[in-house]
């Protein structure tokens, strides 16, 4: 208890830092306990960045587009509807007549058309989809309906997006823990002259050997142990790597410092 008295007793010097160091303490060891977390969370963000096919459909203003819209919501592998606005469809007018590949007046469209885009689910089967534009044309009539045909995402975009998940389960954990590595020892070097100072007196007088080296040894020992026990309750098992890579990087620089502590005593 001397030692850890001794230790905790070296912030109250130094409080700004003490706590600084603390902190970066709990941040580095909590590290390999949140990035599994961390990369569901990106990994779910990723998939859902992914759409399913779509596309623009015409249809004559006279009809109702929000019943049409209500309609095909309603069938299985519909995932949404969007009823485009007059303003919608002006302002997207050319991507619409290069998607529908019809030769149809920019002023007729404007007057005599309202938009509907539709997205399917994600995976939906080519049969699928062509029921769904079946009964959309049944639905509204042939003579009232100019249906684009389905836009896919390109193969090159899915590879790119299949390769970011592959980075963030291959490098993500590792460079958050040296991100923290890095940071706490950095804290670790500016502490330390302060906490080699003040451990000095306390050796002085309490008449003990090795103060500086027994009492960072207990130090680190409890804040490694005391922050994986309390991030194990709240975060569960951390990522078995980065634990042992947080370990060794502790247990060596404490190695280090004891041996240039003793050796500068």
């Amino acid at each position: 208890m001397f030692y850890l008295n001794n230790f905790f007793k070296s912030f109250f010097h130094f409080p700004v830092r003490g706590v600084i160091f603390i902190l970066a303490t709990v941040l580095f060891v909590g590290s390999a306990f949140v990035t599994t977390k961390v990369e569901r969370s990106l990994l779910k963000g990723v998939a859902k960045m992914e759409k399913g096919a779509s596309f623009f459909a015409l249809i004559d203003s006279k009809e109702n587009n929000s019943r049409v819209a209500r309609k095909l919501r309603e069938l299985p592998g519909v995932e949404k509807v969007k009823v485009l606005s007059k303003a919608d469809v002006s302002s997207s007018l050319d991507e619409l007549l290069k998607t529908l590949n019809v030769g149809v007046s920019r002023d007729l469209i404007d007057l005599s058309f309202s938009g509907l885009q539709i997205e399917f689910q994600k995976g939906l089967p080519q049969r699928s989809q062509n029921l769904i534009r079946d009964y959309l044309t049944r639905l509204v009539g042939a003579d009232k309906l100019t249906m684009g045909a389905v836009n896919r995402e390109s193969q090159d975009l899915k590879d790119k997006r299949g390769s970011f998940a592959v980075m963030i389960r291959t490098y993500l954990g590792p460079i958050l823990t040296a991100f923290a590595g890095v940071f706490w020892f950095v804290l670790f070097i500016i502490f330390r002259k302060d906490f080699i100072r003040s451990s000095y007196l306390s050796e002085q007088f309490q008449r003990r050997s090795n103060v500086p080296a027994k009492t960072l040894a207990a130090g680190f020992a409890l804040l490694f142990f005391g922050t994986a026990a309390a991030m194990y309750l709240l975060a569960g098992i951390p990522q078995i790597s980065q634990i042992l890579f947080v370990f060794t990087t502790m247990f060596m620089i404490l190695v280090v410092h004891v041996r240039r502590i003793e050796w500068e005593a």
